[in-house]
């Protein structure tokens, strides 16, 4: 597995420089479907360590067990990493009294909670009717990132 990790990586290396000009962003995409991206101006670095894959940029240090890789891209994406709003969304999140309420979220589905240095602070799994709740109140004051299968949201505790 690692050496086809390498290897993907290292033929993202080959681009023509020119390409790397037009690209902004390296995804790293794993097995369960998650896609993270990375900024290229943030300078992302790949090693190994054991089993696992690390990521360090400017701003974050993430590792990542080499069996939970499915590949590595590159994307002329938007620098922010938010995509276009959506209008109708089938889950729905509420942010109040130090509590995140999801609700209509599919049946087992799993939602994470990372702090903006990456660190993964709590993840769940949506009860048999999509719910699924978690206490923020132990958490210090910052944002924090929420991501379900298929959204991300940004929250402020303060």
């Amino acid at each position: 597995m690692r050496k086809t990790v390498t290897y993907l990586f290292l033929l993202g290396l080959l681009f023509p420089v020119s390409l790397w000009a037009e690209n902004n962003a390296l995804l790293v995409w794993t097995k369960s479907g998650e896609k993270v991206s990375y900024l290229l101006s943030d300078r992302p670095v790949v090693s190994y360590s054991g089993d696992d894959l690390l990521l360090t940029t400017t701003e974050v240090s993430v590792a990542y067990p080499l069996g939970d890789l499915h590949k590595f891209t590159f994307d002329e994406s938007s620098t922010t990493g938010i995509g276009d709003a959506i209008e109708d969304v089938s889950s729905s999140m509420e942010y109040r009294d130090n509590t995140l309420f999801f609700t209509s979220l599919n049946s087992g589905s799993m939602v994470w909670i990372y702090s903006t240095s990456g660190h993964l602070m709590d993840s769940g799994k949506a009860d048999a009717n999509g719910a699924l709740t978690f206490s923020v109140s132990t958490y210090e004051k910052g944002m924090y990132i929420l991501k379900t299968e298929t959204l991300t949201y940004k929250i402020i505790k303060q």
